[in-house]
């Protein structure tokens, strides 16, 4: 989370909304080349990494045989980045910069990143991405010195975010032998059943991830394809506080692998309140603080960008729960459930982008985007109520936390009449605000809250 907070400020001052808008549009297509390349394999293959990870001899199997079949896919998206290439006018005029960033194909399929999800190494994960980023934030600031550098930026986008996957695939050699599975020994396409749902699944979930980023490109301009990847980078990022909670979710609920399991139950009702819990005071402070974050990360030249983060800040909460609802509902192979309210989402976010874009831009992508979400989470609840007939996570502790919200936002509002400086704004209000949450959840002697403490004092004692 730390890296955009120090680079993206940075860039968007350098580059400009036009700039940057440039790359987030090419990054766009490139993700959805990459998308159709994966077929859905990243998910169903941590599913079924996480399920043979006790035997040696299926786990290795069952991983060369995936990293195959995505590596067949990725040379024909290839064939579609060439002719993509030559033939879009928006995509000749920078032809370099597009095929330079269009390597996060090759880096996304021998990376296996889904191999370390699906064995729970997150400790690897972490170390190399800290140290791959670190490395690129430096060569940044030193290539990356004017509006003339965005091939550098592009470089740094493809680098930083997939080019550690270079070191995954050395690294396989510690887990698996490749040299003891010839290629007329694998099956990789008794895996295409499964991976097809997921594809359709993965498919209709990028719909309204990348979709407002190409239609402001194609129905309004690079300017507000800058202005709307501001906003939305801001919400995604402090988003990942709440939805890296999933990443490490889903193999360990694919073992437990049953709806009915005590255990399961358990761990999905205390993700759901710790989201809650999160998300909250996220969405609120993200809100409240929309105007200086903008202008202190983006530059003067984004305040264009300060509506779409105001409406983009409730899918902190939006995401967060329907998340947890989709691995759990993958976990258990419910994935036709998970499609079918996915479809619905992308239906309502293409139906609102064509009518909002054209008049609102960015401001229209992001209300788009706010009323999907919502829709996807809206459902989900709903289902789980009819078959539960109770609501996904504790209503007490859902109380106490809008009760302790409401307390932060009034002390946000007193504050911001105070500090008149952006910078002190930033660093000072959420310190105050998380110390004061926290310890109103405490003094409320709410249940989630109480037993983290225990867990703590448990451990040190």
């Amino acid at each position: 989370m730390l890296f955009p907070l120090i680079t993206f400020p940075y860039v968007a001052r350098v580059l400009m909304p036009e700039g940057i808008g440039l790359v987030n549009f090419y990054n766009a297509i490139i993700s959805y080349i990459t998308l159709f390349c994966s077929l859905g394999i990243p998910l169903y293959a941590l599913r079924e990494i996480a399920r043979v990870k006790n035997d040696k001899d299926k786990l290795a199997t069952t991983t060369s045989e995936i990293l195959l079949l995505n590596i067949i896919f990725a040379l024909l998206g290839y064939v579609l980045v060439v002719i993509l290439t030559f033939t879009v006018p928006q995509i000749k005029n920078h032809k370099l910069l597009f095929l330079l960033m269009s390597s996060n194909i090759l880096f996304v399929t021998i990376g296996c990143e889904w191999f370390y999800q699906g064995i729970e190494d997150f400790k690897y994960i972490t170390i190399r991405s800290l140290i791959i980023k670190t490395i690129c934030v430096i060569l940044l600031f030193i290539l990356v010195r004017s509006k003339s550098d965005i091939l550098y930026y592009g470089l740094y986008l493809t680098i930083g975010v997939v080019g550690g996957n270079v070191i995954n695939f050395f690294r396989l050699r510690k887990y698996i032998n490749f040299n003891q599975f010839p290629l007329n020994r694998l099956s990789p396409l008794r895996h295409v059943k499964g991976v097809s749902k997921i594809f359709i699944l993965t498919i209709i979930g990028s719909i309204y991830l990348q979709l407002n980023t190409v239609l402001l490109g194609f129905l309004s301009d690079n300017a507000s394809v800058g202005y709307f990847s501001g906003a939305y980078k801001l919400a995604r990022l402090i988003l990942g506080i709440v939805t890296s909670l999933g990443i490490v979710l889903l193999p360990r609920l694919t073992s437990l692998s049953d709806s009915n399991n005590k255990n399961f139950k358990n761990i999905l009702t205390k993700s759901n309140d710790f989201v809650v819990m999160i998300s909250l005071p996220l969405t609120c402070g993200l809100y409240l603080l929309s105007e200086p974050l903008i202008l202190l990360f983006c530059g003067d030249e984004y305040i264009e960008a300060i509506k779409p983060l105001r409406v983009l800040s409730p899918i902190i909460f939006f995401i967060g729960l329907s998340y947890i609802a989709a691995q759990a509902n993958y976990a258990i192979g419910k994935e036709n459930l998970t499609i079918k309210i996915g479809l619905i989402g992308a239906i309502v976010d293409m139906i609102l982008n064509v009518l909002l874009i054209p008049q609102f831009a960015a401001y229209g992508a992001a209300i788009a985007t706010a009323i999907t979400e919502c829709t996807i989470l809206l459902i989900y609840i709903l289902l789980y109520i009819m078959t539960s007939k109770k609501l996904p996570f504790h209503s007490i502790h859902f109380c106490k936390c809008i009760m302790a919200c409401i307390l932060i936002v009034t002390i946000t509002i007193i504050l911001q009449g105070i500090i008149k400086s952006f910078v002190v704004q930033v660093i000072m209000i959420p310190s105050i605000c998380i110390a004061i949450y926290f310890l109103a959840l405490w003094l409320m002697r709410d249940s989630y809250i109480t037993s983290i403490i225990t867990s703590i004092r448990n451990k040190i004692i």
